[in-house]
């Protein structure tokens, strides 16, 4: 059981969905049941939707597609303490055509960077902040972790750039 995504419900007085990365759109529940995946564990570890395939394929045995960009959590389900990511990517596009809206998202257990196309970043620190009120993209204690994940951010849209089939419709 899991979503694509969140709803707002008022949180920062917003409603629905739209092209924000508060926590209540994209910390989304993922339940999973089978023979091997112990009941009643319970994780907040960072997991990507893309990550579902790779381990329903490593749970089922068979060998993962060579175009998913996901990564196998059947190491953390084994392991709770084990980490398979150090960061999610969270993308959105409204798939207007020319009225496209685009930013990216980069979200690690403390720090969580947004780029809009227009150039615009968010920096919200997830330790400090966890209400998710300010921006300190621009506060100059913040330099070297914001530069550190607009590298990181890029990186990993170079690492998932589109390797399988392509999109032919759109949310």
């Amino acid at each position: 059981f899991t979503s694509d995504h969140g709803e707002l419900f008022g949180d920062h007085g917003l409603w629905l969905k739209g092209p924000f990365y508060y926590e209540g759109l994209i910390n989304t529940p993922l339940q999973l049941a089978g023979p091997d995946v112990p009941e009643g564990q319970v994780s907040e570890a960072l997991i990507s939707a893309l990550d579902i395939g790779p381990t329903l394929c490593d749970l089922a045995g068979v060998p993962q597609m060579p175009f998913m960009d996901g990564v196998s959590q059947k190491p953390h389900i084994e392991d709770p303490d084990y980490k398979c990511r150090s960061q999610c990517l969270v993308e959105y596009h409204t798939g207007y055509g020319e009225n496209d809206i685009s930013s990216k998202c980069l979200v690690t257990e403390t720090l969580k960077y947004v780029r809009y196309e227009t150039g615009q970043e968010e920096l919200t620190d997830l330790a400090d902040d966890t209400s998710e009120n300010r921006n300190v993209a621009e506060d100059s204690h913040y330099y070297g972790k914001c530069n550190s994940m607009r590298n990181a951010l890029l990186d990993e849209i170079l690492a998932t750039e589109q390797k399988g089939p392509e999109q032919v419709s759109h949310a």
